[in-house]
């Protein structure tokens, strides 16, 4: 836990390493460093009002040449958090845990959905491939762990040879740090291959990038980026529906689907 906290604050501090500032905080829609948000108009709202205090602390930020596109990715966390919670809570679709989809609809804000999903496709087969290659060695959990993941990063020196001479839609130096944090996903599958087998961890994958997606879509949607940025309390909502979701201890939707039968025998015998 402590480890996947670390990394997610890893990525945030290159984020703003990488991403490329503002000059001035205008009406004009400017065009976002990162490839998957799309346009943001950096105009905030109440700024100077005391009881409004997220918006005067992100128009200081603002003003002190902060990215937009990096503010509006911190304060997307709450949203994406949320679709997971209501999909793993209340549908009951099962992910690779909580940080695994969010690292993956972060990284595909940064990277877009196509690039974002041809990195993830390259983690999952050189995650395969060591596996079915290096399980005869009977290796210790932690050394074959760190063999996977090294192998994997210096695999990305294939998607650099391609990005360098058939063009990229992003620049590799922003594109290293998600890449580098999608890879911890190998991990994650090869636990779940090595408990419920190959079929057990593609489904795991599936779920979890179907979940993935729709939080992209859902945080990256042209009017909500707009309004929460003009409007950053708002954010505060996600949090009010995530705690709420904490109190539901009813069936999940997916489980009446499974248990409908049941449910027809109770009704047949009343």
């Amino acid at each position: 836990m402590k480890n996947k906290i670390l990394l997610f604050l890893l990525l945030i501090i290159a984020l703003f390493l990488t991403a490329t500032p503002i000059s001035a905080v205008g009406t004009n829609e400017i065009n976002l460093t990162f490839e998957g948000i799309g346009q943001i108009v950096p105009r905030v709202q109440n700024d100077s009002s005391p009881y409004w205090p997220f918006s005067g602390m992100i128009k200081y930020f603002l003003d002190q040449g902060v990215s937009v596109d990096v503010i509006y990715l911190i304060l997307s966390v709450p949203l994406i958090t949320l679709v997971i919670a209501f999909f793993r809570q209340i549908i009951g679709i099962s992910t690779f845990g909580l940080y695994m989809p969010l690292i993956i609809a972060l990284s595909f804000e940064l990277l877009g959905v196509i690039f974002g999903l041809v990195i993830l496709l390259l983690v999952i087969i050189v995650s395969y491939l060591l596996r079915r290659i290096i399980g005869k060695m009977n290796l210790l959990y932690i050394p074959r762990t760190s063999f996977l993941l090294s192998f994997i990063a210096l695999s990305f020196f294939i998607v650099i040879w391609f990005s360098i001479n058939y063009g990229s839609p992003v620049a590799i130096g922003l594109a290293i740090f998600p890449m580098l944090m999608m890879s911890t996903i190998s991990e994650r599958i090869s636990s779940v291959q090595f408990e419920e087998g190959i079929t057990g961890a593609l489904k795991g994958v599936v779920q979890t990038i179907i979940v993935a997606l729709i939080s992209y879509y859902f945080a990256s949607w042209p009017w909500l980026t707009n309004l929460i940025i003009s409007y950053p309390e708002i954010i505060v909502l996600p949090l009010i529906f995530i705690l709420i979701i904490g109190r539901f201890t009813g069936l999940r939707l997916i489980e009446y689907f499974r248990f409908r039968t049941l449910f027809r025998d109770s009704v047949e015998e009343e």
